[in-house]
């Protein structure tokens, strides 16, 4: 019970991990050699982790631009 614990605290929680488990999934159904597998866990992981670092950096330059257009339109735009 303490791995399914371990598991589900710390694998399933982290959204990276989570798609890369999910490519194991896939590529285990394909039949594919274990390298390959691991590469495509590796690659999803990795890439994931670079797409939420791209798209952070992205809303936190865009927040100040929203809160100016807020300001001055008096729109009503969130970034969340």
């Amino acid at each position: 019970m303490a791995v399914w614990q371990f598991f589900a605290n710390n694998i399933l929680t982290q959204p990276a991990y989570f798609i890369g488990l999910l490519v194991i999934i896939g590529y285990v159904l394909l039949k594919k050699p274990w390298y390959e597998v691991m590469a495509g866990f590796i690659k999803a992981t990795v890439g994931y982790m670079i797409l939420t670092v791209g798209s952070g950096g992205l809303v936190t330059t865009f927040r100040p631009v929203l809160v100016g257009l807020k300001e001055r339109f008096q729109l009503s735009a969130m970034v969340i």
